[in-house]
């Protein structure tokens, strides 16, 4: 825990902080004179600000699956620190592609195959996320766990509730922290280079 002073010090070299938490009179003082005014609430409480880290979060993917509703969904789990489950949707193709089930739905469930539509928002987000495409879009479920593990990720968060009535995290807007790459095309390129032919 912070003493109040040098919460009061964060405060004022923070001024997007501190015109948060500023009451409409503090605002008006402060743009009157000029001079900055600490919030009455940071004077009485220090934990009423938490630090900046903390307003991240970071997920690391888990796994995936397939359900059936509507025209069929792939739903990416994520973890945070504490263990907490947060899901994110996409919409994808679970029908047989080719062979005497062509037409027929895929079954549903944890690990399921998929085929993410081509205009669609997961072939744009895992291109962006991992630096390239799989192999194959209609095998990329094959794929997610090895690229996606060692990526640490970020997003806005809300809470919903199932057909059960049962509540959980939605994940919208998914996105990789700063820092972390994903697809290292110049360590591939020394390998290649490295190759005798």
């Amino acid at each position: 825990m912070e003493d109040p002073d040098s919460f009061a010090v964060r405060m004022i070299k923070d001024g997007a902080a501190r015109a948060k938490n500023q009451t409409t009179a503090e605002w008006l003082k402060e743009y009157e004179t000029g001079k900055p005014v600490i919030p009455a609430c940071a004077t009485h409480n220090v934990q009423s600000d938490p630090a900046p880290d903390e307003y991240i979060l970071i997920l690391r993917y888990d796994h995936h699956r397939t359900a059936n509703s509507y025209s069929g969904v792939v739903v990416l789990s994520f973890l945070d620190e504490q263990e907490t489950e947060y899901d994110a949707f996409f919409n994808a193709d679970l029908c047989h592609q080719r062979g005497p089930n062509r037409g027929k739905m895929r079954r549903t469930g944890t690990g399921g195959q998929f085929l993410p539509p081509r205009r669609g928002t997961f072939r744009k987000w895992f291109r962006k996320v991992t630096g390239s495409d799989p192999v194959r879009w209609s095998t990329v479920h094959k794929e997610l766990r090895a690229r996606l593990k060692n990526l640490r990720f970020t997003g806005d968060v809300d809470q919903a509730v199932n057909q059960y009535g049962k509540p959980f995290n939605r994940l919208r807007n998914i996105r990789l922290l700063e820092g972390h790459a994903g697809h290292k095309k110049d360590t591939q390129a020394q390998q290649f280079d490295d190759i005798p032919f």
